[in-house]
């Protein structure tokens, strides 16, 4: 374990709240050349969210936008205009005199980056991925992008810098070849050397799942550790873009310490409550189900280990924790569609469109899977065993 440094950020008591026509942003100054930003997304999902501010010389950067509190399953990106033109009003507020240089997108979902024409119409450069910016330029169209080609700016190696004389940030690229937990193809760490900050975004991920008192370790947290580890960054805060984790968004190195030291990994829950082979019989069965209920394993969890089995190319292991999923959570549209999906895996096409149509009749409105989707994800997973047995 590395030696851990005991510094303590001497916290600014106070919050700036800018006079903007809605008053809906705040700037609180964590130390001189760092804020925060702070966005109410409760039309969405009743959660505040912020971005982080670098102030150098003569401009400042902010670093993800979460305007709206969505992830991976957004459908549709828009660009929110107005919430985007209030932050540029909240900015020039607080900055009279330094503009916004640069926006830094972590990936493309919209709790990193919810807005784009306002900014780049006023000569702020959106810093991304050219992976990202597939997904990202929906919210542009290609009259606009031409117009304004110029303030796009791709990160296509392991680090770039922006740097001037009284600050910097190290922007790392990270890959899911590399990381596979990471959300999207590829994805942007932000370091703050000044500071000893680490902008992680949603790649320091907890929730508060407990198996048997130990915390559930998520895989994020390990992949974001390994990084750390390979480029030997002891940081002293970790920032994030929520503020559910009561720690008023600067979390300290030492929690991502305990929690690896003390959790449950996925495949510790999969070892121990989970013993899944191919020919189980009806009392392992019953194990496993009292384990589950017992011990309250969440239905993702149970989720995600079902589909490490498919990754694994051992669909009949698969198929029996699907069907045990199935069974404790009954009223789960996404349950049943995993089962579904399985079992259009094992080749069972008829019985897995059953499983579909009942997963709409719980939730009308789930979209996030069908056959569609499980036809994308079986061509992904064939490549992905071929891959293996080489």
């Amino acid at each position: 374990m590395k030696k851990t440094f005991l510094f303590v950020l001497l916290f600014v008591p106070f919050i700036i709240m800018a006079q903007t026509k809605n008053n809906l942003n705040k700037i609180q100054k964590i130390q001189d050349g760092i804020y925060f930003m702070y966005y109410d997304t409760s039309t969405i999902k009743h959660e505040i969210t912020k971005s982080t501010i670098i102030e150098f010389k003569d401009f400042i950067a902010l670093i993800d936008m979460p305007i709206v509190q969505e992830g991976g399953g957004a459908k549709n990106l828009k660009d929110h205009y107005e919430e985007g033109n209030q932050i540029i009003e909240t900015l020039k507020i607080y900055f009279p005199k330094k503009p916004l240089k640069y926006i830094l997108s972590s990936h493309w979902h919209p709790h990193s980056i919810s807005s784009v024409l306002p900014f780049v119409t006023n000569k702020t450069t959106i810093v991304t991925t050219k992976s990202n910016f597939k997904k990202i330029q929906e919210f542009v169209d290609s009259t606009t992008y031409n117009n304004y080609k110029n303030y796009f700016l791709f990160v296509e190696n392991d680090s770039f810098n922006i740097e001037d004389k009284t600050n910097k940030i190290v922007i790392y690229r990270i890959t899911q070849e590399d990381y596979p937990s990471v959300p999207t193809k590829d994805f942007l760490y932000f370091y703050f050397p000044k500071y000893n900050i680490f902008n992680s975004a949603c790649m320091y991920f907890r929730l508060d799942t407990k198996i048997k008192n130990q915390e559930l370790i998520y895989d994020r947290l390990f992949d974001l550790n390994k990084f750390l580890s390979m480029k030997n960054i002891q940081p002293n805060y970790f920032t994030r873009y929520k503020e559910d984790d009561k720690t008023g968004g600067l979390v300290h190195y030492r929690e991502l310490e305990q929690v690896l030291k003390n959790g449950i990994s996925n495949k510790e829950v999969k070892e121990t409550y989970l013993p899944i082979n191919e020919n189980m019989s009806e009392i392992e069965c019953n194990k496993i189900i009292s384990n589950l209920i017992l011990y309250k394993v969440p239905s993702g969890i149970i989720n995600t280990l079902t589909y490490e089995f498919l990754a694994n190319n051992e669909i009949k292991k698969a198929l029996s924790l699907a069907k045990i999923q199935t069974l404790i959570h009954p009223a789960d549209a996404n349950v049943w569609d995993t089962y579904g999906e399985v079992l259009y895996f094992n080749g069972e096409f008829e019985l897995a469109t059953y499983y579909a149509k009942q997963s709409q009749l719980i939730n009308p409105n789930y979209i996030d899977g069908g056959e569609k989707v499980w036809k994308e994800d079986l061509e992904i997973y064939q490549k992905r065993w071929k891959t293996n047995k080489k």
